[in-house]
């Protein structure tokens, strides 16, 4: 297969789109594709991208089949008049206020292979950039591969993936703890008339909003903004959940709202994106029994809790029977550039922290 890849770079965004089904196909047979997927990077660029950003999107075809799919741009930088070229994955990148935390993304390829991974190694070298970042990548990337052949690149635990998976041969238990805390949980709330439910699709945008608002709420006492007040962090999950590939279970107590929980979906797993609860609800610690709930009542193989703290995660209390490591990825091409930012940037924190 090597010996046969046509390459091209991709530079803009209308030629990026001519792949857009044969890059849905390939992203349909990788792990956690849908987070490289044109569904969600697409929706990204449409949000987020900006003029002075620049694409470099390699793409590998076999017999005019798209078999390799790197989703790369470059951003610029400049520190104090040092300019620096920062290449990220599409999907990351973002304003941090606002940003979406894609995680899994990957570089898409029809066959693993070592002989490929050089290749693409290779291309990605090819490129002109500093620095690359990547971050919450999972342990199963093409990517960590990609890095063995990349010299100078540095590979760190970010943190873990929390994952419940139905139907390993490892069961899946939750605590003792958690066990006695759910039994009481549902005595008290039915005691209070609560109802859980899958919202349905013709009112997801209608829940959307009510969590917005939960979440929010909660935010404002802690004297922060949050998300969900950046126009364009709404814009994009808007879209999203107009593909249909978003779910989200409700809990009401006495008919009034109580927690809602946000997931995406997709090939046979559900992934945990975001919460709302009501505090005048806490007694009954809403947001825990909407999670226990929706772990027996979904009929999807896996509840992904994505990726959490490595320590002291409350993602670790219900009793997930698969854990990974995350990772974080930097290479550095220009060390004198880097050192300068890195040090540029502590002073600058230091700076602001003194002033606050």
């Amino acid at each position: 297969m090597t010996s046969n890849i046509s390459w091209e770079i991709i530079e803009t965004i209308d030629e990026l789109i001519t792949y857009e089904h044969q890059w849905r196909a390939l992203s349909q047979k990788s792990p956690d594709g849908f987070f490289t997927s044109p569904d969600w990077i697409l929706k990204w660029i449409k949000v987020f991208w900006q003029e002075d950003w620049q694409l470099s999107v390699i793409l590998g075809l076999v017999d005019n089949k798209l078999s390799i799919f790197a989703p790369l741009y470059t951003q610029t930088k400049m520190t104090l008049g040092i300019k620096q070229t920062v290449l990220l994955p599409l999907g990351q990148g973002e304003i941090e206020s606002a940003e979406v935390a894609s995680e899994f993304q990957d570089i898409l390829v029809s066959t693993r292979s070592d002989d490929l991974y050089v290749l693409i190694a290779s291309k990605i070298n090819n490129l002109t950039y500093d620095m690359m970042t990547w971050r919450a990548v999972s342990s199963t990337a093409n990517l960590l591969n990609i890095l063995k052949y990349i010299p100078t690149s540095k590979v760190a635990v970010e943190g873990t993936r929390y994952t419940i998976n139905k139907t390993s041969s490892i069961k899946y238990s939750p605590s003792k703890n958690n066990r006695y805390k759910w039994n009481k949980c549902q005595k008290q709330l039915l005691k209070n008339n609560a109802h859980f439910f899958w919202a349905d699709k013709n009112q997801l945008n209608k829940y959307w909003l009510k969590l917005k608002e939960l979440h929010t709420n909660r935010w404002r006492l802690k004297s922060k903004r949050g998300a969900f007040t950046e126009p364009s962090f709404n814009a994009f999950h808007t879209k999203l959940i107009a593909l249909e590939h978003c779910k989200i279970s409700v809990l009401t107590v006495e008919g009034k709202m109580a927690a809602i929980n946000y997931y995406i979906v997709d090939n046979g797993c559900l992934y945990f994106y975001q919460s709302g609860w009501e505090n005048n609800y806490s007694s009954f610690s809403p947001g825990f029994a909407l999670h226990m709930w929706s772990i027996e009542n979904t009929k999807l193989d896996y509840y992904d809790f994505m990726m959490g703290n490595k320590k002291q995660s409350y993602k670790s209390r219900y009793g997930c029977n698969h854990l990974d490591d995350m990772y974080n990825v930097k290479v550095t091409n220009s060390p004198i550039k880097y050192l300068i930012s890195k040090l540029i940037n502590k002073i600058t924190l230091l700076i602001n922290h003194k002033q606050s």
